[in-house]
């Protein structure tokens, strides 16, 4: 029902596909993709461990033309390397572009932070620029084309200050099972581990439920961390592209007037010119 109902918005394009294959392999997969977005992401294929190679990538091969026509450049996939989609993926066009491992703090088995000062503030509209910022500093430019966060018209999330600087960001979004959470946090940034564990507590109290980090390649410093946190360790996960266009150079021509065809303006030089004449005099009478 929740799938029917966001198919339904005009802001967040998804689109659900089921193929049939002459082997009794049924695939369900969706994709979804922002209004006016250059990146749709595939959210699921349905089941994972597809029997037959080719009705998976026959799937993603429509689920692409779909995000085509809707104007989006890359379809982006996240998958466990171990897994059988992993190879499917690559058959279909898809290559790796970065990776991240997922942490979870559970509710019994983490450490608790005992500090009552809060640490994370819930973002605001003049946070939005700073936030912005941050992540141009900490993603990658590689990476930046195919980040989500890069083409959201609004981010919501918490934030850290230190000493007046804006230094950390944790994006979150809220499921019924759990909380996800995406941590962008600057090196120059002091006590790590007391902000990584501040999540817990900071967060809104209706939404205690285990909260799973995912740590990205480009922020692998943080994962000695959260270990020492005992906080549990997930699969690493590969961060997949498909690209939609191809890049084609196309020199730009600038037009400059003729230099022949202009006038030079008669200005008074800066400098006096410099005479070698040993005779020349430079007295007011004479210049």
């Amino acid at each position: 029902m929740w799938d029917f109902l966001a198919h339904l918005n005009p802001v967040h394009g998804t689109y659900i596909a089921v193929y049939s294959g002459a082997k009794n392999a049924t695939l369900v997969g969706q994709i979804t993709c922002p209004l006016g977005a250059r990146v749709a992401r595939l959210s699921y294929v349905m089941p994972g461990a597809a029997p037959d190679s080719g009705a998976m990538c026959a799937l993603l091969d429509y689920l692409a033309v779909q995000a085509g026509e809707w104007g989006a450049l890359y379809l982006t996939a996240e998958v466990d390397e171990v897994s059988p989609a992993f190879e499917s993926l690559r058959r279909a066009g898809f290559t790796i572009y970065t990776r991240q491992r997922v942490w979870q703090f559970s509710e019994n088995g983490e450490p608790k932070n005992t500090s009552p000062k809060r640490l994370w503030q819930t973002m605001t509209n003049i946070d939005e620029l700073p936030v912005r910022n941050l992540l141009q500093s900490i993603v990658p430019p590689l990476v930046q084309p195919l980040d989500l966060r890069q083409h959201s018209p609004r981010l919501n999330g918490l934030i850290y200050r230190q000493e007046g600087d804006l230094l950390a960001y944790a994006e979150v979004v809220y499921g019924p099972l759990g909380l996800w959470v995406q941590p962008f946090i600057h090196p120059a940034t002091e006590a790590v581990p007391e902000l990584l564990l501040a999540l817990s507590n900071d967060l809104p109290p209706w939404a205690k439920r285990p909260i799973y980090l995912g740590v990205s390649s480009y922020q692998a410093w943080l994962e000695p961390l959260l270990e020492n946190l005992n906080a549990g360790v997930g699969p690493r996960q590969a961060l997949m592209v498909r690209r939609l266009a191809l890049e084609q150079k196309i020199p730009a021509r600038v037009h400059l007037p003729a230099l022949e065809s202009q006038r030079a303006e008669p200005s008074a030089p800066f400098v006096r010119p410099y005479k070698s004449d040993a005779n020349y005099d430079t007295t007011p009478n004479n210049r």
